[in-house]
């Protein structure tokens, strides 16, 4: 049996530069930008954000690795379930949250100990 190394929370938001799937925090804040959520939704976002800008490192990407994706290392569960409890509050709004497991998202370009940046391999969807 093989455990999945790496997760990604994907929505149906696009980038406009890329025309890529948002992924799950920057659609949480066109979200909040809307003004469409619940004072304590709002809230509750703004605090699982904060949290995640406290526990989990800010990568600077070359230029050249405009392409990278982020993704989530699989056995950190805490950061796993902040994730989730986000996507939720996100599809409670009408956002499809596209849940992806990947052993292989392409050639790494950042590593720490919580994620990694890949770029995907030609022909890949994601």
């Amino acid at each position: 049996m093989s455990v999945t190394n790496y997760l990604r929370f994907a929505t149906t938001l696009r980038c406009p530069d890329t025309a890529r799937p948002l992924g799950i925090f920057r659609s949480a804040g066109k979200l909040r930008e809307t003004k469409r959520v619940e004072p304590w939704e709002g809230e509750r976002i703004e605090e699982i954000c904060k949290w995640f800008n406290a526990n989990l490192p800010c990568p600077h990407l070359d230029g050249n690795d405009w392409r990278a994706i982020f993704w989530f290392r699989s056995e950190r569960q805490p950061m796993v379930r902040m994730l989730w409890e986000l996507a939720a509050i996100i599809e409670e709004h009408g956002v499809f949250v596209e849940f992806i497991a990947n052993d292989n998202p392409g050639m790494i370009v950042y590593n720490d100990e919580f994620q990694v940046a890949a770029i995907p391999h030609s022909g890949s969807r994601r």
